[in-house]
């Protein structure tokens, strides 16, 4: 097959793998684009080249060290079901990362279509969870348009659903500040709209950390961008009273308002078992019992791939909190990585976000900056690689970025 038709192939299958990233688990669409694409590499040949080219690329070692490391976690899990789950749903981690970067590098213009298609597949995820919604509404008088209840019409957890509108909206804000001049009124029109539709949407699931952040790195971009055509006091100025509208807005907003309204829930609410309504008192218990867990296992490896629940669920149980009775993962991918791998595999985690995001950061390279920054952010209230959502999103795109940036070319 000539190298120019699997060039235009391969780059098809990634785009099919964006496209299906936001696609329910159930349908397997994820899974089998990306099986696709692995068979495709491998009857691909050209095995001499990828050979030299992994040689080229250190930092695929370290990004996918973390999957190496769990693997070996599971020889000494007691719970080798949970830990054979675990590595089922992150083997993206390693074939991902080794697929694309042993492949040719990728073209900043088909990057963007490949982020692109990532968007197209969000915006189809959405619409259908609406379209249920009104559906069921309209049929049975049922009210699905908030938070969980919208999000699992798509078959997508609240959390990454908003990660995947956030991640597609600051997109698609550093697109505009760098190719405005370029960019026709219809496709300015319709960026526009798309970001405006994902945030309304993004409030509707009424997630606290990606709304914070879409409008802080937001207000950051355009600030920055400022600043690079000599008009930093405007941007200063333009940001200060944007902010300060956009705080106040949010407090008159009633969706986010409830949301945030639990995080300054009086700490003297009774404590009556499993859960109370203050979420910071909640975080308390509940990071509060990871960190005692951590304390009580191995430094350097950790309990096991399996085992972080088997070590909290005593100190869940001993408070009597909700997480023991409905199996709750730490909800900090920091967290929980340091339980289960210990310091060596907190080290290769934190080292496979910040020596990219470094580089990233010293190099200009803002799609991939924001990129990393947005993850590890979210990795402080989120256990993203636990769904095989978060996992496949931040190895697909982690790899697309690096091989494209940092890859040498042929």
């Amino acid at each position: 097959m000539p190298s120019l038709n699997k060039n235009k192939i391969h780059q098809f299958l990634l785009l099919i793998v964006a496209f299906t990233i936001p696609t329910p688990p159930s349908s397997h669409a994820t899974g089998y684009s990306v099986i696709i694409l692995g068979l495709f590499w491998l009857f691909s040949g050209e095995w001499r080249t990828k050979i030299m080219r992994l040689k080229k690329n250190p930092m695929f070692f370290i990004f996918t060290g973390l999957y190496l490391l769990m693997i070996f976690g599971y020889f000494y899990s007691e719970d080798k079901p949970a830990a054979k789950f675990l590595l089922e749903k992150n083997t993206s981690l390693l074939f991902l990362p080794l697929i694309i970067f042993t492949s040719n590098r990728l073209q900043k213009r088909e990057i963007h279509h490949i982020v692109f298609s990532f968007i197209l597949g969000c915006l189809g995820a959405t619409i259908w969870a609406l379209s249920k919604a009104v559906y069921l509404f309209q049929s049975k008088g049922e009210n699905y348009f908030f938070y969980n209840d919208l999000s699992n019409l798509a078959g997508i957890h609240s959390s990454y659903f908003s990660l995947f509108l956030c991640f597609s909206i600051l997109f698609m804000v550093l697109y505009f500040i760098e190719q405005s001049k370029e960019l026709s009124l219809v496709k300015i029109i319709s960026i526009g709209g798309i970001c405006l539709y994902f945030l309304f949407f993004m409030y509707l699931l009424a997630s606290r950390m990606t709304f914070i952040l879409v409008f802080l790195f937001s207000l950051l971009f355009f600030l920055y961008s400022l600043y690079k055509r000599g008009r930093l006091l405007k941007g200063i100025v333009l940001v200060t009273v944007t902010g300060i509208i956009l705080f106040f807005s949010l407090g008159s907003l009633w969706n986010m308002k409830m949301r945030f309204y639990y995080l300054k829930y009086p700490e003297s609410w009774e404590w009556k078992g499993a859960q109370t309504k203050n979420e910071w008192l909640n975080r308390k218990v509940h990071w509060g019992c990871y960190l005692e867990s951590i304390s009580k296992v191995n430094l350097l490896f950790g309990s096991g791939t399996g085992d972080s629940w088997t070590e909290v669920m005593p100190c869940f149980k001993r408070w009597d909190y909700a997480g023991y009775y409905s199996k709750l993962n730490a909800h900090n991918q920091y967290l929980e990585i340091m339980l289960r791998l210990g310091l060596l595999g907190l080290s290769l985690w934190v080292s496979s976000l910040l020596i990219p995001l470094w580089l990233s950061v010293k190099n200009k390279y803002s799609y991939y900056a924001m990129f990393l920054a947005l993850f590890s952010i979210c990795g402080f209230t989120e256990t993203l690689l636990d769904r095989q959502h978060g996992a496949v999103f931040y190895s697909f795109f982690n790899a697309v970025f690096y091989s494209f940036y940092f890859s040498g070319k042929d």
